[in-house]
């Protein structure tokens, strides 16, 4: 299931400044590796945790953010969860070998069910910068 929120732009906000301040965030705030790519009226980022042994435990992050124009002054940001089914073996692994196993399944599982609120914020206060927090690669 996919969260949704709509944003309305103001001056110094974009397509593209959002989709940078996202791929920032996620890379800088959250330690996540991205891809962007910008197509026509969309910008899709794909954020994953690359750490091997978060996977192993049920708490790495696997996103796909879209970013689409919609009209002229609106955008609608939509995040895709990861496959909740390795948390889902990792705690049933961690409940009958390990028990910490099954606690930090549980804590990749909330983490990872934040995240969309966490990018919404920063979203958010993005727009209310009217642009000025755009990182400068």
């Amino acid at each position: 299931m996919a969260d949704n929120k709509m944003f309305r732009l103001c001056e110094g906000v974009s397509l593209e400044t959002i989709g940078i301040v996202v791929e920032d965030f996620l890379k800088n705030s959250k330690g996540l590796t991205t891809q962007k790519m910008a197509i026509s009226d969309t910008v899709i980022i794909q954020a994953k945790d690359a750490k091997e042994w978060k996977k192993l435990i049920g708490a790495a992050n696997a996103l796909q953010i879209q970013i689409k124009m919609f009209g002229d002054d609106t955008v609608n940001v939509e995040i895709g969860h990861g496959k909740w089914s390795d948390k889902l073996g990792a705690g049933a692994v961690g409940v009958i070998a390990f028990a910490p196993l099954a606690l930090t399944a549980a804590y990749g599982a909330w983490t990872q069910k934040k995240l969309p609120q966490e990018i919404f914020e920063r979203i958010d206060q993005h727009i209310f910068s009217r642009g000025e927090d755009t990182p400068k690669d």
